[in-house]
């Protein structure tokens, strides 16, 4: 007997929205072709750094949609923004380190407002030794929206 596919409340719903089943069929596509991904539920399940980094915004219970220049499936630059982002995160991503191995890929960390204290910053500095790791203010950021809007740079 074959397994029935998967069925979501979002497949019902689109049974009646054709706008609604042409978004759905995009995000299939885009999931498929490797685009976009689902945050892992642990820090166990990362596969790669680019996992980790969406971990890391799911901790932080953020969209990381602006916030990660990709190449590939490599994350060159990624703006972490709000309060959210602390100490804890950093650990989050320290558990990750020795199942992924070095970050090669990083070439810049902003932290905007966020609340990674003295002590965070030099373990991610340490953690992430080729990136250029930089602590911006809100008023920072209204002034220049590009610096946590990194995807379209």
């Amino acid at each position: 007997m074959k397994d029935k596919p998967k069925t979501s409340r979002f497949d019902e719903l689109a049974k009646d929205d054709p706008e609604l089943a042409e978004i759905l069929a995009e995000i299939r596509q885009k999931k498929e072709a490797g685009i976009i991904r689902d945050a892992p539920k642990t820090y166990r399940d990362c596969k790669d750094w680019r996992d980790a980094w969406l971990y890391a915004f799911m901790r932080a219970k953020l969209h990381p949609d602006r916030h990660m220049r990709l190449n590939g499936d490599a994350v060159l630059c990624v703006a972490w923004i709000g309060p959210a982002f602390n100490d804890k995160i950093v650990a989050a991503l320290e558990k990750t380190a020795p199942l992924l191995g070095e970050n090669r890929d990083l070439r810049e960390l902003r932290l905007i407002a966020t609340a990674v204290t003295g002590d965070g910053m030099e373990r991610l500095k340490a953690l992430f030794p080729k990136a250029a790791i930089t602590v911006h203010s809100w008023e920072d950021d209204r002034r220049e929206p590009s610096l946590s809007n990194v995807r379209e740079m």
